[in-house]
């Protein structure tokens, strides 16, 4: 392709994508915004962890003098669901990785572009990362919403074996 086709279709692609220049900042501020969804996610699944572990170490210590066995099957049933949950809740802070642009890959591949094709590719990146760092935050409230429901289970164990019921 000679300088004049290149031209050409720089033009073309310009009179096709008029709203690069607009569309910019908020390619760039989609990263922003999903890295800061991901973290809340994460501090989400962080407290509910440790929300579970207080739970099963504070209802035995309370119920320590009722004479209750720990050989009960509501409460080995609680520890299983609190192990079960503290699995997927590992899993859910570790599965997957946040997909964000390469400094190096940059510097190989976008600084020959000029201004206006380095935003339109980067716009084009920037969404194909969005859509996969936002499968990535779905599948971890997925993993949240389970692990929520384990730690659900443990507590009406415990208080089941708590109560006596």
């Amino acid at each position: 392709m000679d300088l004049v086709e290149k031209q050409a279709e720089k033009q073309s692609l310009q009179k096709r994508f008029p709203a690069v220049d607009l569309a910019y900042p908020i390619a760039l501020s989609a990263y922003e915004t999903i890295l800061k969804r991901l973290d809340a996610l994460d501090n989400r699944v962080q407290t509910t962890m440790a929300f579970a572990a207080t739970i099963t170490l504070a209802i035995p210590a309370i119920t320590t003098g009722k004479g209750l066995t720990f050989r009960s099957h509501w409460f080995v049933a609680a520890l299983v669901f609190y192990g079960i949950g503290n699995i997927i809740g590992v899993i859910a802070r570790l599965k997957g990785m946040i997909v964000l642009p390469s400094p190096k890959e940059i510097f190989e591949n976008y600084l020959d572009l000029s201004e206006w094709e380095f935003k339109k590719d980067t716009i084009f990146w920037a969404g194909e990362n969005y859509r996969n760092n936002n499968k990535l935050l779905l599948l971890r409230s997925r993993l949240l919403n389970v692990m929520s429901l384990f730690f659900g289970a443990e507590v009406v164990s415990l208080a089941v074996w708590a109560l006596g019921i």
